[in-house]
């Protein structure tokens, strides 16, 4: 989002299922395994050509992808009842800097990989009810990232997820409800990583009667980590999580 936001109309948006705007699917018993989105790219191109020819861009930028196996756009209402997403991936693959390579050169967005399993955004109604994810990794929200919306996730585990923040969830505004779920051993992997467990920024989500444990940020919040502030350091002007009956250790 942010920046590109007109051109994530041309990037990889659920490696497995899109779903629309005001679309309302429901998925029980599914299994989501191996699936992954991959980033379009635009460019930036220094010398003009005749009218009709067109150079290819000198630098290529990778576009931000959505949801490794299952992307809703805004003002989707989706239930997932007992399915399990295992071993998805947002890609995470940019140009990268070298610094003894002189027509290298880095992306201009560091973080390109948006929930590993699960991604969805403002004002998506979604619901996950007996879901497990494991093994999945994007670059924000290891299982699953959302933006301004107030899903219900109920009974769930997440386990071994990675990202470099948010290594089992991400999300930035909203108020959604996590209840009696488990999130152990995900982890938060870059150097400035926010949220092993959980990353909550600017959201006035509720946090009731989960296990958060052993997770691990390399920055951080290695159970959760919370703030304000959105993924570009803008400030929301709220950030009053309710953690209730946790565990976390």
């Amino acid at each position: 989002d942010g920046f590109y936001d007109f051109y994530t109309e041309y990037t990889g948006r659920g490696g497995a299922v899109f779903v629309g705007e005001d679309c309302s699917p429901t998925f029980t018993d599914c299994t989501f395994t191996n699936n992954q989105t991959e980033g379009g790219t635009c460019g930036i191109c220094g010398l003009d050509m005749p009218i009709g020819l067109r150079e290819q861009p000198g630098l290529s930028w990778e576009i931000d992808n959505f949801g490794g196996a299952v992307y809703c756009d805004s003002n989707s209402s989706v239930e997932f009842k007992n399915c399990t997403f295992n071993d998805n991936i947002a890609d995470t693959n940019k140009p990268t800097l070298d610094p003894n390579d002189p027509d290298s050169y880095g992306n201009d967005d560091d973080f390109v990989g948006f929930g590993g399993a699960v991604a969805f955004k403002d004002k998506a109604d979604v619901t996950f009810d007996n879901c497990t994810f494991n093994g999945n990794l994007g670059d924000i929200g290891g299982a699953m990232y959302w933006t301004h919306s107030d899903p219900l996730i109920s009974d769930c585990n997440f386990t071994l997820n990675s990202a470099s923040s948010g290594g089992g969830i991400l999300f930035v505004g909203g108020s959604g409800e996590i209840v009696r779920s488990d999130f152990s051993e995900n982890e938060a992997t870059s150097q400035f990583a926010h949220g092993g467990g959980i990353c909550s920024l600017g959201s006035n989500a509720e946090i009731i009667d989960c296990n958060i444990s052993n997770n691990d940020s390399s920055g951080s919040g290695g159970g959760i980590y919370i703030s304000s502030r959105d993924i570009d350091g803008s400030d929301l002007g709220r950030g009053g999580l309710l953690v209730e009956n946790c565990l976390i250790v």
